[in-house]
């Protein structure tokens, strides 16, 4: 019994390993293959997104209301600080509505949105807020990279009899409490869920 333990021992890592080997092989492709041995990417799981667009306006907020501009912002960074406002009235705040566009007449999509860059300063505490369709709010501290402003949103086909077809609006706000924050809204971009 003693001399078949050792055995017995090397044979199940030698067993894990090929294993191991083996499925990891199988499990994960490189981004546009489409079958590989024992495994098959169907058409039922292929992303109907492509034919989604963005445009970000800039907001003010009035009386319990936020008025947006008609043309989307501009290329350029915006900094907002605890004491002066970003491009708009209130101090630590800047407003912003981000309207998400499926121009498909044949399939509904679900897409997230995101920032390339959002860097608070030294000692400074930011959030991006989003008021509309959720209301959820998240602090930074540090400098970030590719954050979510809001994930899996459910943007309708396109059909031409609706009020706003084929569109999502998403209302959102950057909120500086200390210090201050920079970053570009019209560099927002979606991925497809």
């Amino acid at each position: 019994m003693k001399r078949i333990l050792p055995v017995l021992c090397v044979l199940m890592a030698v067993l894990i390993v090929v294993i191991g080997m083996t499925s990891v092989s199988f499990s994960w492709f490189e981004p546009d293959v489409k079958e590989g041995i024992g495994l098959e990417f169907k058409d039922d799981t292929k992303l109907r997104a492509q034919n989604c667009s963005i445009a970000t306006y800039s907001g003010t907020k009035g009386n319990k209301l936020t008025t947006y501009g008609t043309s989307p912002v501009a290329n350029a960074n915006v900094t907002v600080s605890a004491t002066t406002a970003g491009d708009t009235s209130t101090p630590g705040y800047a407003y912003f509505k981000t309207v998400i566009t499926n121009s498909s007449e044949d399939y509904d999509t679900v897409v997230s949105l995101f920032i390339p860059s959002f860097t608070p300063a030294a000692n400074s505490s930011a959030s991006i807020c989003v008021a509309y369709p959720t209301n959820s709010c998240r602090t930074y501290s540090a400098a970030q990279t590719d954050i979510h402003i809001i994930r899996n949103a459910y943007v309708p086909q396109n059909i031409k009899t609706d009020a706003n077809p084929g569109q999502l609006i998403v209302e959102w706000f950057v909120r500086c409490d200390a210090g201050s924050v920079t970053f570009n809204p019209s560099q927002v971009y979606l991925m497809y869920s």
